[in-house]
Formats: C-alpha cells, structure tokens, sequence
C-alpha cells in the first residue's frame, strides 16, 4: 500500500532526513521528509473493567486490502544475524512493539532492518493482533494476557489510590524490577510527596 505521509527510518533515537528520490511501499518523492510529522491517534477502549481514553502518536497510515485505511507504525532494528539477537529482538522489541500498538489501535508495525552503517537491507511486517504467537511457546518469552493483567492490576491500583484533583506518577527504572507510583504535590510537575507504593511484578 502506499503510505502517507513518507517519513524516515530511525537508526536507533537519532532522525535521518531523507534528501534526494526516496521510494517506501511504491511511494517515491524529492520532498525533504518532516521527521516530526506524525498522526495523534485517540482511542476509547477499557482494559481490566476499567474504561480509558488514549492519545497515541502514529507514523503513518495505508489502505488495507479492503481499501480502508489503517495505522502504521515505523521501526528499525538491526539486521538479526546471529540466534541471540533473534532471541533479544523476539523477548524485548516485539513485546514493546505489541503493547504500544495494541493498545494504540494500529493494526501494522513495519519494521526495517539495517546495517551497523545504518543502510535499509530488509523490511517485514508484522500484523500486530499476530505478534504474540510469534513467540509463544518459546523458553523466556513473554505472555501477553500477563502484561494485559498486570497493567489492569497497577490502572486498579490508581483508580483506588488517586482522588480527584490529585496527580500522581508511575516510574519504571533500573534495576526494571519494579513499578513506583508516588503523589505529585497539588500543582507542582516535579518532586516526591510521601505517598509512595511500589508494584512489582514485571
């Protein structure tokens, strides 16, 4: 399908802009690509018994072969070449990519795979809703239903906690063991109140 808008593939966090012909899935232009071009995407669903509203930013959209558009989401990885960075790409990349389209209503992630020089050499896509059985059954993968109930379990968590008018933030950083959910003080953006909880479980 042809995509729109064209953007760059990503090596790693830095942005490429492509000068010159450009050709992606049939479309081909000479325009200086807008990295920060991107479609907000806005999502009711609920998860958990719980209802939500998300904002999602996406790449791109495609007619699917029912002539319907759909969201794509652009990746980059490096070209797998050996079974351990099959094994790292399959436990950690997918399971980000899965969530974040899951939850985002995009139904594609396009995934390009480059060299250590940062030149294209593969594109695959990956049809998100079939992403988990791409490694389930597989020794030290992850489950998709136990991401799905551990997030329902920490939103439950909030929902019980947080009181109207109340701001609170969730960190996950090293040692990634653990979830810290702690009060913001009432209209400051930064700093620790003393309501703290950690949820583990990842």
């Amino acid at each position: 399908g042809v995509l729109r808008p064209a953007l760059p593939w990503w090596r790693g966090l830095g942005c490429a802009s492509l000068r010159g012909p450009t050709r992606l899935a049939g479309l081909e232009s000479t325009a200086v690509v807008d990295a920060n071009a991107e479609f907000g995407s806005v999502v009711k669903t609920s998860l958990g018994g719980i209802r939500l509203i998300l904002s999602a930013e996406v790449d791109c959209f495609e007619l699917n072969e029912a002539g319907k558009s759909q969201y794509v989401e652009l990746k980059t990885s490096r070209v797998l070449e050996e079974q351990r960075q099959n094994f790292s790409f399959e436990r950690y990349k997918l399971l980000k990519f899965w969530i974040q389209s899951f939850l985002g209503g995009v139904a594609c992630v396009r995934v390009g795979f480059r060299d250590d020089e940062g030149k294209l050499v593969k594109v695959q896509n990956f049809k998100t809703l079939e992403i988990p059985r791409l490694v389930r059954g597989k020794r030290g993968m992850w489950e998709p239903q136990v991401c799905i109930d551990f997030t329902a379990r920490v939103l439950r968590e909030l929902v019980d906690r947080v009181g109207e008018g109340e701001c609170w933030q969730v960190d996950y950083g090293p040692p990634f063991q653990s979830l810290v959910v702690s009060r913001k003080p009432s209209s400051v953006a930064s700093g620790r109140d003393s309501g703290e909880a950690a949820a583990s479980g990842l």
